[in-house]
């Protein structure tokens, strides 16, 4: 079972920034067969390439050549805001370099959830 995370703040959308994915389950914007895994699920890790504020895009370990990493992005919500006044980005929270390379072997290995 995946771990709670809170949503990652505006202030730490930075391009290289260690993340994973809150949202719920997305086969959307991934085409190929032989993509692994085929669906994008909680917990999936990637890094932010792309940190435009109104198009953030992340690169999802496994799925780089796919639409959902490439052309799909996120943005600030800023109809929510949360303590202190910070926005925070829907689907995306922050990680460490180390939790993301821990969970970025896992889908290598082809050992975590949405394998198909």
């Amino acid at each position: 079972m995946e771990q709670q995370r809170t949503e990652l703040a505006e202030e730490d959308v930075v391009k290289g920034q260690c993340v994973v994915y809150v949202g719920p389950d997305n086969a959307e914007e991934i085409y190929e067969d032989w993509s692994r895994p085929r669906i994008l699920t909680a917990g999936h890790p990637g890094k932010i390439y792309d940190p435009s504020v109104q198009h953030i895009r992340v690169e999802w370990v496994g799925l780089e050549h796919e639409p959902i990493s490439y052309a799909t992005g996120f943005c600030t919500n800023r109809s929510e805001v949360g303590p202190e006044g910070r926005a925070f980005i829907r689907g995306l929270a922050k990680v460490s370099a180390e939790e993301y390379e821990e969970l970025a072997s896992k889908i290598v290995r082809g050992t975590r959830r949405g394998e198909v």
